[in-house]
């Protein structure tokens, strides 16, 4: 019985950690498009935002950016429960904690494209807040997936 309650409750977390996740990268990529682009619904152009206008709109962006990793932590550890059991599941923090790099790397590189092609559609020029958000997630991010991937490439080889 304590078995399939174990199960449940994991199944339940994983599917709120997808649905999380989900939403999460979802709306990153429309609320950053909308305001690099200035574009919204069917084609409307938006007024030109103020610096302070893009900042409050890049602190939501990484927000949802923190959001999309603690849905994809809450599904990683309700699959391992659901599959594994919980004493199974304590031995692969390491292997969870090398990934986190990557998954961040990954989000940050498409955040830095997402901008850099956004200009291409935009209606006016494009904030430097903007530009400046998207040259530093371009950087960052293959450096984070450079260390996640000598970070998971170590850890795991160490796991037997």
């Amino acid at each position: 019985m304590q078995n399939r309650f174990l199960k449940f409750f994991a199944s339940i977390l994983m599917g709120l950690g997808v649905l999380v996740f989900t939403c999460s990268v979802l709306f990153v990529a429309g609320i950053l498009m909308e305001g690099v682009t200035h574009r919204f619904g069917e084609g409307n152009i938006a007024p030109p935002e103020t610096s302070e206008q893009s900042i409050h709109l890049l602190v939501i962006v990484s927000c949802l950016v923190l959001g999309s990793l603690v849905g994809w932590l809450l599904a990683r550890i309700g699959d391992w429960w659901r599959r594994l059991g919980s004493r199974e599941c304590l031995c692969k923090i390491k292997q969870l904690l090398a990934e986190i790099p990557l998954l961040l790397g990954g989000e940050c590189l498409c955040l830095g494209i997402l901008i850099l092609w956004g200009h291409r559609l935009a209606a006016y020029e494009v904030g430097t807040v903007y530009r400046q958000f998207g040259i530093g997630a371009g950087i960052v991010g293959p450096l984070l997936l450079l260390v996640g991937g000598l970070l998971f490439r170590l850890l795991t080889r160490a796991t037997p």
